[in-house]
């Protein structure tokens, strides 16, 4: 039976293979996304589906809003990776945490 007084150290290991290879799916499927969100209205202009006139004024308010969102979101993930955990330590004394600082140049 495992106690306070006998509770082994445990340590997290990094995997760098599995850490790059789910954030280069992530980048995939989110760039596959933003692809999406600016080529669709382009295309319904294409298809004949909108009319020239109300393809510039959707594209007048749609892409600056896209525009700014999209930094929004930029800003918000470089953010988030400067506080990347980076190992995790267990022992009897408790739970410990090596976080990656990096300087904000937000």
């Amino acid at each position: 039976m495992i106690t306070q007084n006998n509770f082994p150290e445990i340590h997290s290991t990094p995997n760098w293979f599995r850490t790059w290879l789910i954030r280069g799916i992530f980048i995939a499927v989110v760039g596959t996304i933003v692809l999406l969100q600016y080529t669709i209205p382009i295309l319904f202009y294409a298809d004949g589906t909108v009319s020239g006139e109300g393809i510039s004024i959707f594209s007048a308010f749609y892409y600056p809003l896209m525009i700014w969102m999209s930094v929004l979101a930029f800003q918000y993930f470089k953010r988030l990776r400067g506080n990347a955990i980076i190992h995790i330590r267990v022992n009897k004394e408790g739970v410990f945490y090596g976080i990656l600082h990096r300087p904000r140049n937000v």
